[in-house]
């Protein structure tokens, strides 16, 4: 009697096995895994920002600039045989397929001028008109976005002016009060205004050729006549933001004027509503004359995303130890108390602090021996998270070329 046994490993054989539905079973398999584990480290990168700013200390993001999965898929052939001499023979074989992933991740800081365009300089306030249109509470934006709106600031520190009971804050906290109500009854809008700019002039007629022509207007631009038989190349740029509301009561209409110092026509609808159209415009942008027979014009001071983090960074909680040792400043009042500035943006954005690792947590991050987190049950806070994530997004500019690549190649060797 003699046995054989014959082992070999084969790439291919799975290919031949499971036909042309590797690919596929690889994305359904993995996709999911990929995309949440992106969202999920992206909102832990934005909860340590958020941390490391309450304790004063400069932010740094990580960008993903790819994933490269490499799936090698392996089959084990092995085949016993037993030779027995004037009987019968007996075979046996077994197949053992198995696959490795081996994935490559690229990340890159941003720095430099991304870095600068993304973090520090004031989101564009063209951007709220998209995000109002999204279902974004107005007075969530306004609280979140706003540093000032004309002689409002957004700060409950501010003092009253001396002829004035009410805090300037407390005014504009008004204002988006009476906004929100006007939201929920779909009585306010936010109109974006286009002005035509010339980008170019001088441009001789040769340079003005069918394929220019065709060029520009595929880009949003377009070429109009100038003087002495030249050329210019323009385009249609948004001009400020108009916020039109609609007020069931007038009482309400006097209050938001009274609050941001405007006298706009007003106006009745069909429906007698009193409705008034308010242009807001940044500081740098005011014309002479802030007001006009139809629209006023209320200067306001956008925040950067890193003013946005600190400014919700108030709503972090901190170790006690960890205030008594100064590492976290501490606010006091008048009398010199201390006061607890996560009074102000709690409703926003509470974030907890704990010893242990929390159960219950929608998003959490370990730092300086503590977690912090953002409990799973605190819709409010949920909802400014997801709104801070795609305000970092927003800032990227071309969206397309910020998002990852993932390349997933599945064949056999």
């Amino acid at each position: 009697m003699r046995t054989l046994r014959i082992v070999g490993v084969v790439g291919v054989a799975c290919v031949v096995a499971c036909g042309c539905g590797i690919g596929p079973r690889a994305i359904r398999r993995e996709r999911a895994s990929y995309n949440i584990a992106l969202q999920q480290t992206a909102s832990e990168q934005m909860l340590l920002n958020l941390v490391r700013l309450k304790y004063r200390e400069p932010t740094l993001f990580l960008e993903v600039g790819s994933i490269s999965a490499h799936f090698e898929y392996l089959t084990e052939i092995e085949g016993i045989g037993t030779f027995v001499r004037g009987g019968a023979d007996a075979y046996t074989g077994r197949l053992m397929p198995s696959y490795s992933e081996q994935p490559t991740i690229t990340y890159a800081p941003l720095q430099g001028e991304a870095y600068v365009s993304r973090i520090i300089a004031e989101v564009t306030l063209s951007r709220l008109g998209p995000l109002y249109s999204g279902g974004w509470h107005i007075d969530r934006m306004l609280r979140i976005l706003l540093e000032r709106a004309g002689d409002l600031r957004n700060d409950p520190k501010a003092p009253a002016a001396r002829d004035e009971t009410r805090r300037p804050y407390e005014k504009l906290m008004e204002v988006a009060q009476i906004w929100r109500e006007l939201q929920k009854k779909g009585d306010i809008a936010f109109l974006t205004p286009m002005k035509e700019v010339a980008v170019a002039s001088g441009l001789r007629a040769e340079q003005v050729t069918p394929q220019c022509i065709m060029a520009a207007d595929k880009e949003g631009y377009r070429f109009c006549p100038g003087k002495d038989g030249t050329w210019e190349l323009r385009k249609s740029c948004p001009c400020g933001l108009i916020i039109q509301a609609a007020y069931a009561e007038e009482k309400d209409a006097d209050a938001v004027d009274a609050a941001l110092k405007i006298k706009p026509a007003r106006t009745r609808d069909r429906a007698g509503r009193f409705v008034e159209r308010i242009r807001l415009t940044t500081f740098s942008d005011i014309r002479e004359g802030g007001e006009s027979a139809e629209i006023a014009e209320v200067p306001v001071q956008v925040r950067s995303l890193n003013g946005i983090l600190f400014y919700l960074g108030q709503g972090v909680e901190v170790p006690t130890a960890h205030l008594a040792k100064g590492l976290v400043k501490a606010y006091k009042d008048e009398q010199g108390k201390l006061v607890d500035r996560r009074e102000t943006t709690r409703d926003l954005l509470d974030v907890h602090c704990s010893a242990t690792r929390p159960a219950d947590a929608y998003v959490a991050v370990r730092y300086r021996g503590h977690w912090f987190y953002v409990a799973d049950s605190d819709v409010d806070s949920k909802d400014t998270f997801s709104l801070l994530l795609i305000l970092f997004a927003l800032q990227s500019g071309d969206v397309k070329s910020a998002q990852p690549l993932l390349t997933i190649p599945v064949g056999g060797r």
